[in-house]
């Protein structure tokens, strides 16, 4: 759908170089972190990510309110 493309383009804009995301199908969506500092850091980048999904999304001309 739209809005996953539009959700899978702004999280790999969020996602450092160094990590790797994919779409694992349907809504689903993988992020690898490589030796994370801390269990803290991979919470951040998991937190990071659905806070983005508070802010809406248009998809053809429709306003769409997500949460996670």
């Amino acid at each position: 759908s739209a809005y996953l493309r539009d959700v899978e383009g702004a999280w790999s804009e969020r996602t450092r170089a160094a990590r790797l995301l994919a779409r694992l199908g349907g809504d689903e969506f993988g992020v690898v972190i490589p030796a994370p500092a801390a269990d803290s850091s991979a919470l951040a980048v998991a937190e990071k990510l659905r806070a983005s999904l508070v802010a809406p999304f248009a998809v053809q001309g429709l306003r769409l309110h997500v949460d996670a």
